[in-house]
């Protein structure tokens, strides 16, 4: 949804460093056709991935997987997002719009305004930087992330 700030979070990544990065984008509402050709126009569709809407043991497994998590939304009461992620071990880069901000202590994560779209490029390179690479398009221990991604979007019609 719009709330979410997507497509700013798409221009933040797009304008970083962003070699061997997959931006995955878990959810699912009517924003997805915009947000699929705004990825074509910035040229980064290759890296991003659209995982849909995912819950449980699902869902966590994609904060496990994260080097850190994004919410960027520009308003929202609590955020649920900063409080999984943290509780799985995955730092979050959190909208200073957001409620669950006090959860955000320095170490596990980074406070930005997403509104700002200077701020929010220098908070993404700063969290690629802080918070380093448990995974990589490599393969780590018989696990590709990329390879696994590939086989997720064959299976969506």
């Amino acid at each position: 949804v719009a709330i979410k700030q997507l497509d700013r979070l798409m221009d933040a990544f797009a304008s970083v460093d962003n070699a061997g990065y997959i931006l995955a984008l878990v959810g699912e509402g009517g924003e997805r056709e915009r947000l699929e050709n705004h990825a074509v126009q910035l040229g980064i569709r290759d890296q991003v991935h659209f995982a849909g809407f995912q819950f449980g043991a699902s869902l966590y497994q994609w904060y496990d997987r994260a080097d850190f998590s994004v919410l960027a939304s520009n308003h929202e009461a609590f955020g649920a997002v900063v409080n999984e992620s943290l509780a799985l071990g995955c730092p979050v880069l959190a909208s200073r719009y957001i409620g669950s901000l006090d959860f955000i202590d320095g170490t596990n994560g980074i406070v930005f305004d997403p509104l700002d779209p200077e701020a929010f490029r220098q908070a993404l390179s700063e969290a690629m930087a802080r918070f380093p690479r448990l995974l990589s398009a490599t393969n780590i221990g018989g696990f590709c992330w990329t390879d696994k991604i590939k086989a997720k979007k064959s299976l969506v019609p």
